[in-house]
């Protein structure tokens, strides 16, 4: 869990209650959020930028040099992972707290923020974008 919450920050701001979950010996969710009488289990899981890439473009940008990156969007093994453990994570605190839904709660930090949000929600929706190249067609109709 990061030092600052994005979850818990968001969660306050909507006016809800939020409580840590105490540690324990087995790996459980972050937060405990109440709204209105109804009861979250919040597990929160961050992506941070990359220090290296995010060093590469400061000393680019430092020289007054152009600097350029891509981030995949297709879905990635790697988000899936940190998705299973989330869910591990929340079956495990589910079992001994009252709750009327448990929240994977994904945040992503830095200059490619975006796009790892976007690979995420491709990630565990199994989504793609997909075109026609026929320029003889317009994309829009």
């Amino acid at each position: 869990m990061a030092d600052q919450s994005i979850a818990k920050l968001v969660l306050e701001h909507w006016e809800a209650k939020v409580g840590e979950l105490p540690t324990s010996s087995k790996e459980e969710s972050d937060w405990l959020a109440t709204l209105d009488g109804f009861t979250l289990l919040v597990e929160e899981k961050t992506k941070f930028e990359n220090p290296e890439r995010r060093a590469e473009r400061e000393a680019a940008l430092n020289a007054d040099k152009l600097h350029a990156q891509t981030v995949s969007l297709s879905p990635s093994n790697r988000l899936s992972a940190i998705a299973r453990k989330a869910a591990s994570q929340l079956e495990s605190t589910a079992s001994g707290r009252l709750h009327d839904a448990r929240v994977l709660w994904f945040s992503s930090v830095g200059f490619d923020s975006e796009a790892k949000n976007m690979q995420a929600f491709n990630t565990l929706y199994g989504a793609t974008q997909v075109f026609d190249l026929d320029k003889s067609r317009p994309m829009c109709d």
